[in-house]
């Protein structure tokens, strides 16, 4: 099965006449080639480290080749332009994990809530405990890993930290839930103590502000 591919930005809009002009432009261009705007967000929470940007979007394509393909598109052209010309930004593409069977994808994308992370690990020696007790956590609360590790592009500005994971929940409540959950805290803690980090969660759907 192919496996998806996720494009990750960060950015600082300065002109927000141009960026809405690009964004109505793009829209119908990512709809033709199969894309998903999984989020375009402005209002970012900060859960450890920081983060610079003011707005965030994850667009899903059918495959890394996909993706690579749309970047270098004839017809995206002028809009990459216009979104260069508009804002700054930092632009990741990381090839995510096999899809699932899709009818067990997420009925409603705009209520799904998401958690980017990157990371410097100090050291490996706490993950064997880590996995081995995150997974029913994550199974109670819906979470899906959509990517991870270190195999990420950067195409545009900087991404510092050396692996990064990209998380989907079914619902801001589960992504509390979940964050939240007093079996997931003493691992949340092992992870934090053995890692520098800096990690966002945001809302699904579009934000044209």
């Amino acid at each position: 099965m192919t496996k998806p591919a996720y494009m990750i930005f960060g950015l600082d809009v300065h002109d927000a006449e141009k960026f809405g002009q690009y964004a109505q432009g793009t829209l119908p261009l990512l709809e033709k080639y199969g894309v998903q705007v999984f989020s375009a967000r402005n209002d970012v929470e900060t859960l450890k480290g920081s983060w610079s940007r003011q707005r965030v979007t994850i667009l899903k394509y059918p495959s890394l080749a996909a993706a690579k393909e749309f970047w270098n598109l004839e017809e995206y052209a002028p809009l990459k332009a216009l979104r260069e010309s508009a804002s700054d930004a930092d632009i990741m593409l990381i090839e995510g994990m096999t899809d699932d069977d899709p009818d067990n994808a997420p009925d409603d994308l705009d209520n799904c809530h998401y958690v980017f992370g990157q990371n410097d690990m100090l050291n490996a020696d706490w993950i064997p405990e880590y996995q081995a007790n995150v997974g029913p956590v994550a199974a109670k609360w819906g979470l899906s890993m959509l990517a991870s590790g270190d195999g990420f592009e950067v195409l545009d500005g900087n991404f510092p930290r050396q692996t990064m994971v990209l998380l989907q929940f079914p619902s801001e409540d589960a992504f509390r839930g979940f964050w939240w959950d007093d079996d997931y805290l003493h691992i949340k803690k092992l992870r934090e103590d053995n890692t520098v980090a800096d990690s966002i969660a945001f809302a699904g759907g579009f934000d044209a502000g």
